[in-house]
């Protein structure tokens, strides 16, 4: 875990102008940050998202990521709602968020390199025992239809990618962190893989276009 951590602040992926292709899928066993970016393939900043969260721990055991200390920080300055499906709220396992910036602070942020805007929800503190994957889902505790995967730009457009793509190509714009292990089974939907140095975070990525 970085000494250096400033969440939020000037060493996030947005602040550095890291292109999404450069982010990590791997992080170390024990402790960990993780990022959750957002990008729009057009020119529309984000100002909401509905989604969900995964891994294999499950609460009371040592095993893969603990849920008992994951945590989560939001980075947009809106209404924040978690949502508890079977093992707590989110980041419990299975759990889901719906997040929104500020109308006046609509996140249209441009990446060197990169088409669109993307948009940094927040970052996760993890700690994994053993080897497990963090992954993306649909959020399946949204209102009123849940199994949810929503994004909405500053124009106002929403989108919902369960309800107009097949499972395969929504799942394919989820990304996957990889803890304690090689990297292979994570998943990045820039194309990207890049290992993590030990002691420091990965980043995941969720990319619509």
């Amino acid at each position: 875990m970085s000494e250096e951590f400033d969440g939020c602040g000037t060493n996030n992926p947005n602040a550095l102008g890291i292109p999404c292709t450069e982010y990590s899928v791997t992080a170390p066993l024990g402790e960990s940050y993780v990022y959750i970016v957002v990008a729009g393939g057009g020119e529309e900043g984000i100002v909401a998202v509905s989604f969900g969260i995964d891994y294999d721990g499950r609460p009371g055991e040592k095993t893969g990521i603990d849920p008992a200390e994951a945590q989560f920080t939001s980075c947009t300055d809106g209404l924040y709602f978690s949502n508890d499906n079977g093992w707590g709220d989110f980041p419990k396992p299975r759990g889901g968020v719906r997040a929104w910036f500020a109308t006046a602070t609509c996140d249209d942020h441009p990446v060197i390199g990169e088409s669109g805007r993307h948009a940094l929800i927040g970052f996760l503190y993890l700690n994994a025992y053993s080897e497990d994957l963090l992954r993306l889902t649909p959020n399946l505790g949204d209102e009123p239809t849940g199994n949810a995967l929503k994004v909405a730009d500053c124009a106002g457009s929403i989108i919902d990618f369960v309800e107009v793509e097949y499972p395969a190509l929504y799942w394919n714009r989820l990304g996957k962190v990889h803890f304690g292990g090689d990297g292979t089974k994570g998943y990045n939907p820039c194309g990207g893989v890049v290992p993590a140095h030990p002691n420091t975070w990965g980043k995941i990525k969720h990319l619509y276009k």
